[in-house]
């Protein structure tokens, strides 16, 4: 078996039902086996239907123009398949980039998904290939929507935007001091923004709510205590581990 994130996840979870334990995999555990399985797979054969041991990045991204990008990436944190989203611009567009497990979703799933909302803040659907180009315009016909632009995307990240606050629910919270995965921090994000804030709680992991706990100590802070008050928001969660472990006290 080739070891990789996904596949020690997987294992630790098969492990627990094995052991009668099904019921109770916790939730961090399996968010980061949804992950991590969305976004790496190993190559197969497709003739011998064998793996060759090649481990590749398979996830996807979609790239949408919204007049409300803090509302878009809360919703977008209740949609399944969707991994990880990130708010910035392109140009003068504030946007949302969403990252997504394509066998578990679709760009259409997910344009039509923008398209049903009731608050119709969509302004552009950005594309990367022809077929995701008429895939958005058949949405858009069955859907009878007009005004939305369609643009085809040339650049490979999008910039941050000073007036775009990253994971804007959490900022508010004590949870922005606590190292999230991407996947993690979106369903984190919608959780406090729909005001439940205990089951936002119960994504984190042992290590993680100890952080929390020692974020939530009040001033005056010890120095011992000034490294957990350091914001990880939208920061990958291994260099906010070693931030948070080169932090001298």
């Amino acid at each position: 078996m080739y070891l990789n994130m996904a596949t020690l996840t997987r294992a630790m979870i098969q492990a627990l039902q094995q052991q009668g334990q099904g019921s109770n995999i916790p939730k961090y555990l399996a968010l980061l086996n949804e992950e991590e399985s969305g976004k790496m797979a190993i190559v197969t054969n497709n003739t011998t239907n064998k793996t060759n041991g090649a481990l590749v990045r398979t996830d996807r991204q979609v790239v949408f123009g919204f007049s409300d990008c803090h509302t878009a990436e809360i919703e977008f944190g209740g949609v399944d398949g969707v991994l990880a989203t990130r708010v910035g611009r392109i140009q003068s567009q504030r946007v949302l980039q969403v990252t997504y497990n394509p066998r578990a979703t679709s760009f259409s799933n997910l344009v039509r998904f923008v398209l049903q909302q009731q608050k119709k803040i969509t302004t552009k659907i950005y594309y990367r290939s022809n077929e995701e180009r008429i895939a958005s315009k058949i949405e858009l016909q069955q859907h009878h929507t007009y005004g939305v632009e369609l643009i085809h995307l040339t650049v490979q990240t999008i910039q941050p935007d000073p007036l775009l606050i990253p994971k804007r629910a959490l900022k508010n919270t004590q949870l922005r001091f606590v190292p999230m995965t991407d996947l993690q921090a979106t369903r984190a994000n919608r959780l406090v923004a729909k005001g439940v804030f205990n089951e936002a709680m119960h994504l984190l992991s042992p290590r993680q709510g100890m952080i929390l706990m020692r974020s939530m100590q009040q001033p005056p802070a010890t120095q011992s205590t000034q490294k957990f008050r350091i914001e990880h928001l939208d920061v990958p969660i291994t260099k906010a581990w070693t931030n948070l472990s080169e932090t001298k006290l």
